[in-house]
């Protein structure tokens, strides 16, 4: 397997003395390897993984997340299903990371959920199927992730669960030589898509967007005879101020004089 280097420090906590070898790519996958993808839709996303996690029904399945936050969230809700599932990730205490180690050797489990770091040289035999709850954002990690199968001459499946966002990793996928096939899981069994199907599923997948202009609101105006009909009725009561005012002075010079 491929080790970056900022990953090789954690092989001593999974491996004895690895040996590197350095060797030149043939292929982006194993032919054996048979790559399926099944549509979300408006799926509860830890639903649908546990029931295709079921109908695969595999000797050892190895379910990739992308955090290891995501990986206990899955682990628990396949848990709660009452599924043989454990959990492989650097959150773990060393302690607890040996004794999944020991239990996948002895292959008393049947699915595991791991971060990319057990996909980077970690040895676990007999794994037939894996599955991406979660596309990886770098797309080398998905060459190693489906990796962990079809060994020794063995086949091997991979299925991902997409949503609409994972459009653009499988297209770049495709043009690196990868084919796909276009599954979707229907009352506990897969069915596959047809061409006009799959066509149906992308339009169904992508998210409408609201093209219409939103209307703006303009500043209420004051028209111009309302301004001039405030103005002459101020310049009516100056009149009838100054009017009355006349009248009072006038008033009191007579009573004056009288």
């Amino acid at each position: 397997a491929t080790i970056p280097k900022k990953l090789q420090p954690f092989l001593k906590k999974y491996m004895t003395n690895p040996r590197h070898v350095h060797v030149k790519p043939e292929q982006a996958t194993e032919e054996k390897i048979t790559h399926q993808l099944i549509p979300l839709k408006h799926r509860n996303k830890f639903e649908l993984l546990t029931k295709v996690a079921q109908a695969l029904n595999p000797y050892l399945a190895i379910i990739f997340t992308n955090t290891k936050e995501m990986a206990d969230e899955v682990a628990n809700a396949m848990i709660e299903t009452g599924l043989n599932v454990d959990r492989l990730h650097g959150g773990l205490p060393p302690r607890e990371r040996k004794q999944v180690m020991r239990r996948l050797n002895d292959a008393t489990i049947q699915y595991v959920v791991a971060t990319d770091l057990a996909a980077r040289g970690i040895d676990i035999k007999g794994i037939s199927h894996v599955i991406n709850f979660e596309f990886p954002k770098d797309l080398d990690f998905y060459i190693h992730r489906v990796g962990r199968t079809a060994r020794a001459g063995a086949d091997g499946i991979a299925v991902s669960i997409y949503e609409p966002s994972d459009q653009a990793s499988i297209e770049k996928l495709m043009k690196r030589g990868i084919t796909f096939t276009h599954l979707d899981y229907r009352q506990g069994g897969f069915v596959t898509l047809s061409k006009q199907k799959k066509a149906e599923e992308k339009r169904e997948e992508k998210p409408k967007v609201d093209v219409k202009p939103t209307k703006k609101v303009k500043p209420k105006q004051i028209k111009p005879g309302y301004k001039k009909k405030a103005r002459l009725e101020r310049e009516k009561q100056l009149k009838r101020e100054r009017r009355l005012e006349m009248q009072k002075k006038y008033q009191k010079r007579r009573g004056e004089k009288s």
